[in-house]
């Protein structure tokens, strides 16, 4: 079946599913991301706001495992604000990438392009 945006709802359950494998202490972002897919909002954003509070009192280099996981998941996926809602972005991802750089290959993707005269 069909429906609207299943590509984003797609891209949580893929999100829940790695993130896991990744590492079992970010298993509230994954719980996160399958209420998020199931239309649990509400929910969804209670369970991000006690892994965003756990995340904050993680040593850095574990945040930015965290962030580096989470921008190379996100890119060009269809629903990726889906994985970065404002609230992790703000108190989790910014904040991270402000402190240090995130992963070589985040830190390529946002160079100015070179115009060769």
């Amino acid at each position: 079946m069909h429906y609207w945006r299943e590509q984003y709802f797609e891209t949580l359950r893929n999100a829940a599913a790695d993130v896991v494998r990744e590492s079992v202490s970010w298993q509230d972002y994954a719980d996160f991301c399958l209420e998020y897919e199931r239309g649990l909002r509400s929910q969804a954003f209670l369970i991000l706001e006690r892994f965003m509070s756990r995340m904050e009192h993680e040593h850095f280099m574990e945040r930015r495992r965290f962030v580096s996981w989470l921008m190379r998941t996100a890119e060009g996926r269809d629903g990726r604000h889906m994985l970065i809602p404002h609230p992790l972005a703000i108190r989790i991802v910014i904040t991270t990438k402000r402190r240090g750089p995130v992963a070589p290959a985040a830190a390529v993707q946002f160079r100015p392009a070179v115009v060769a005269d």
